[in-house]
């Protein structure tokens, strides 16, 4: 904190904060031969918290400036690996556990007062890279009583959804109620000022984590039980720009913020990797109930509220600028490899939008009851983004208010079968059917959304000018398949590839101008969605017990509300341009197979 008043001339405060933390947590069994009677856990578990404020503040006569500039970066790397030709055996469960929980909250501010000239000025930025691995690369790992998971970022639900709904559906996808990353930015300037005042709030914000679950390099997995490979994140980031001002003559506020969450979140088996579930030596069905699954969740969501307050006895000038991107990549991949099951063999890649509503403001409960009043209406409160934007300027004769947002969610949903073996409820030797009731499901989930709020406001006694500008992309790839002339899978039951993307944008803006003399008030904004759909089965050969089915379906929504209003006492001007565009790729596709 950083404080700084003088009599009579000027002052200036300045405050700086920097803020690192660089960590590397590893649990590892290298070359190492372990057995239990009972379990093996390999566990690395880091928990990050970053609390950081930043003031600086100044008051003077004739000119004060009061200026912080605050910045958190944290990079970790937390790993759970048998690497190195390792061979571990146990009677009970085998786990491998990577799990990190970062947290950060920073706040910076910017405050000056003067008799004439004031300037407040606070900038903020958050970089968070950490790397989250599971893995199991060029060893053996058996159990043969209990199940082997890998589990990377945050546990997977007590009850895992069900396979067959989620392929109609959401409503079964259990997602955490946590995240594994957390952001908490506040960034506020404020000015006051007998004659000119000026504040500017800037804000940056970035996650990009890798969260990785894998089985790699020729691996040996066999269990009697289950076999999960699990990757879930759930990154948040909350943000506030708000920069105020106000002044006898001339008044400028500004607010600028920019958050960003490019995460990597996948389950591997690949490079020629064996995992056995449920089956004997001589390859027979011991426990129909044993299913593999990989799953790759995730679940991250972006809050920004981005201010600029404005007023001034002569003129009044607010600028707001919000922009936030969502572009994950979520993967579940079985490449080059052998997976054999007696029950179920489930490979999942899903990025599921959450509640905009944070976990603490509603109970269980209450979420239910609201989500039971919305139901079947155009209300969604799930998104990837919450956007509200607010410019205001009001003066006794000139008052101009400018905001601009863009958004944009850019996801990447893989769930491939590559030049590999699957076989579900099936002899592993002589390949007859010993478990009909086992199936084989490759699910690729879109969930996404976003949710803006744009208003500009401009008043005065003589001129007044509020222009709003907005832009909302959803542009999504989305894909499940079966590839690759060595493939081959079979199940006793179903086979089901589902590629589904729901997308939906709620955009509302408005712009108000109002005047004595002359008003302009123009908003122009576009949403757009552009998604492909892919469900493919090429150059494979497949074969289930029961039905084969392959389905790409596409739901996309967009509500938007664009509007303006001009009043003056002698000249008013009100322009709208709003613009919506859907146009999807969608294909299911059986070819060379």
């Amino acid at each position: 904190v950083a404080v700084a008043a003088k009599t009579g001339g000027s002052g200036v405060g300045a405050a700086l904060g920097v803020n690192l933390v660089f960590n590397s947590v590893t649990a590892v069994a290298d070359t190492a031969i372990i057995t239990s009677g009972s379990t093996i856990d390999i566990g690395s578990k880091s928990q990050e918290v970053l609390v950081s404020v930043t003031l600086g503040g100044a008051g003077g006569e004739k000119f004060a400036l009061g200026g912080s500039i605050s910045v958190g970066v944290t990079m970790s790397t937390v790993e759970a690996k048998v690497v190195g030709t390792s061979d571990l055996d146990a009677t009970g469960d085998v786990k491998i556990n990577a799990n990190d929980s970062t947290t950060v909250v920073l706040v910076a501010g910017g405050f000056a007062g003067s008799g004439k000239t004031a300037i407040g000025v606070a900038a903020s930025t958050v970089y968070e890279q950490n790397t989250i691995l599971a893995n199991i690369d060029a060893s053996s790992v058996t159990s043969t009583g209990g199940k082997v998971s890998v589990i990377s970022g945050i546990a997977p639900p007590t009850t895992p959804a069900d396979p067959s709904k989620i392929a109609i559906g959401t409503s079964s996808a259990v997602m955490p109620t946590f995240g594994s990353s957390q952001v908490v930015n506040l960034t506020i300037a404020g000015a006051g000022a007998g004659k000119v005042a000026v504040g500017v709030a800037i804000s940056a914000n970035i996650i990009n984590n890798t969260i990785d679950a894998s089985i790699t390099s020729a691996s040996t997995v066999i269990s009697y039980g289950n076999v999960a490979l699990s990757a879930i994140d759930a990154s948040v980031i909350d943000a506030l720009a708000l920069g105020a001002t106000g002044a006898g003559k001339v008044a400028v506020g500004a607010a600028l913020s920019a958050n960003v969450i490019t995460n990597k979140i996948r389950t591997t088996i690949s490079g020629g990797s064996t995992v056995l579930a449920g089956l004997n030596g001589a390859g027979a069905v011991v426990n129909s109930s044993a299913t593999v699954s990989l799953d790759a969740t995730s679940s991250s969501i972006i809050r920004a509220l981005g201010i600029g307050v404005s007023g001034g006895g002569d003129v009044a000038v607010s600028v707001t600028a919000l922009g936030n991107g969502v572009a994950n990549t979520v993967t579940s991949i079985v490449s080059d490899s052998t997976v054999k099951a007696g029950g179920d063999v489930t490979i999942t890649a899903q990025d599921v939008a959450p509640n905009i509503l944070p976990s603490w403001m509603l109970s269980a409960d209450d979420q239910k009851d609201m989500d039971a009043a919305l139901a079947g209406s155009p209300i969604d409160l799930n998104a990837n983004i919450l956007a509200v934007m607010v410019s205001v300027a009001g003066s006794g004769k000139v008052a101009v208010g400018v905001g601009m947002m863009g958004n944009v969610v850019t996801n990447t949903v893989k769930a491939d079968i590559i030049d590999s073996t699957v076989l579900a409820g099936l002899n592993a030797t002589t390949l007859a059917i010993e478990n009909a009731a086992a199936d084989v499901y490759l699910t690729a989930l879109s969930r996404t959304g976003i949710i803006a709020i744009s208003v500009g406001v401009g008043a005065s006694g003589q001129v007044a000018v509020s222009a709003t500008g907005f832009g909302n992309v959803i542009t999504n790839s989305v894909d499940a398949s079966i590839t690759g002339a060595s493939t081959t899978v079979k199940s006793g039951g179903l086979i089901d590839l589902t590629a589904k993307d729901q997308s939906h944008i709620t955009s509302v803006g408005l712009s108000i101008a109002a005047s004595g003399s002359t008003a302009i008030s123009a908003i122009i904004g576009v949403n757009v969605v552009t998604n492909t759909v892919d469900s493919l089965i090429s150059g494979a050969t497949v074969k289930s017990g029961t039905s084969l089915d392959v389905s790409a379906e596409s739901t996309s929504t967009i509500f938007g509300f664009a509007g303006g209003v001009a009043a003056s006492g002698s000249t008013a001007v009100q322009i709208t341009m709003a613009g919506n565009v859907v146009t999807n790729k969608t294909r299911a596709v059986v070819t060379n197979s």
